[in-house]
């Protein structure tokens, strides 16, 4: 006879009936797709990716040269970088300061969980946002601001973001000292 204390049964959730007048129960939604695969880098990619780091305009002759490799090995690689994703795009680094952006900011927002979707637009339409993310802690957004001064600041905090729909509490950390701005977190 078999054991039947191994034998594992599916739960089936409990379904509550729907109060009257709150029309039918949906399903559940679907799960978010799963990331994609995290793509394995060699030596050969890593310094590619430092030598583009340092300078992402750097002619393909000078980061074949610096990793070692022939010029369409190079070229190969970078364009397996690109096609999976690791390397997304190319860009300028900036000095905030020197181009009249003096002011950073980083601002905690807490908000209503429904309206996330809503919320993640608005604030990424903002020109003076320089990244958003989604956190788990205290707040439900970081927002870092690249900002002229202190009047900027007022408007974008009182009249922009606390007048988001759902947006409950703001928290505001004035930058006093970048320490370290990296263009790029290398893989060891």
């Amino acid at each position: 006879m078999p054991d039947r204390t191994s034998r594992q049964l599916p739960v089936q959730p409990r379904q509550t009936p729907p109060a009257a007048g709150a029309g039918p129960v949906l399903p559940a939604a679907p799960a978010p797709p799963a990331p994609p695969p995290v793509p394995e880098l060699d030596e050969t990619d890593r310094r590619i990716l430092a030598a583009l780091a340092r300078d992402g305009r750097a002619p393909i002759s000078r980061v074949a040269t610096a990793c070692n490799i022939a010029r369409a090995t190079a070229y190969a690689r970078i364009d397996r970088l690109i096609e999976l994703g690791v390397i997304r795009g190319h860009s300028v680094v900036i000095d905030h300061a020197r181009a009249g952006l003096g002011l950073t900011v980083m601002v905690l927002v807490s908000g209503a969980q429904p309206d996330w979707q809503d919320t993640r637009r608005i604030i990424s339409a903002f020109p003076e946002v320089e990244y958003a993310w989604f956190v788990a802690g205290s707040a439900d957004i970081v927002v870092l601001l690249r900002l002229r001064d202190t009047r900027e600041l007022r408007e974008v905090i009182l009249s922009r973001l606390q007048s988001i729909p759902g947006v409950t509490r703001t928290e505001t950390l004035l930058v006093i000292d970048e320490i370290a701005h990296r263009p790029a977190v290398l893989p060891r």
